[in-house]
């Protein structure tokens, strides 16, 4: 599994399928969605991004007012304000630097989160 796929813009759906190592999305308003896509690393930076998605080893917010949804995931690193996240599993790692993320997944094993108004929601 190789190869990195580049999402960028503002105000678009993008549906993504096939197979691809990372996907780094740089926008703003974009809705992605990945849930019929093999993936393994996910990067967003941008404000007021959605992503949907099945499976990742890990994904990354570097931005603001960013939803994300997942069925399982490995590590998970939000670096910014006001990021949604919605885990259904559990959630291995955890690192949140920013303030009023909130987090929702069914067990986070390790974390560190650092900000003010961070909401950790397990099980």
């Amino acid at each position: 599994m190789d190869g990195v796929l580049n999402l960028t813009g503002s105000d678009q759906d993008l549906t993504v399928t096939g197979t691809c190592r990372r996907v780094d999305i740089a926008g703003t308003d974009l809705e992605v969605d990945l849930t019929r896509a093999e993936v393994l690393i996910v990067t967003i930076r941008g404000d007021r991004n959605e992503l949907d998605a099945l499976s990742l080893e890990s994904f990354t917010v570097e931005g603001q007012d960013n939803e994300v949804d997942l069925v399982s995931v490995g590590a998970v690193t939000l670096r910014g304000d006001r990021n949604a996240v919605d885990v259904d599993l559990d959630i291995d790692a955890l690192v949140v630097a920013g303030n009023g993320n909130e987090v929702d997944a069914a067990g986070i094993g390790s974390s560190d989160v650092s900000g003010d108004r961070n909401e950790i929601v397990p099980g």
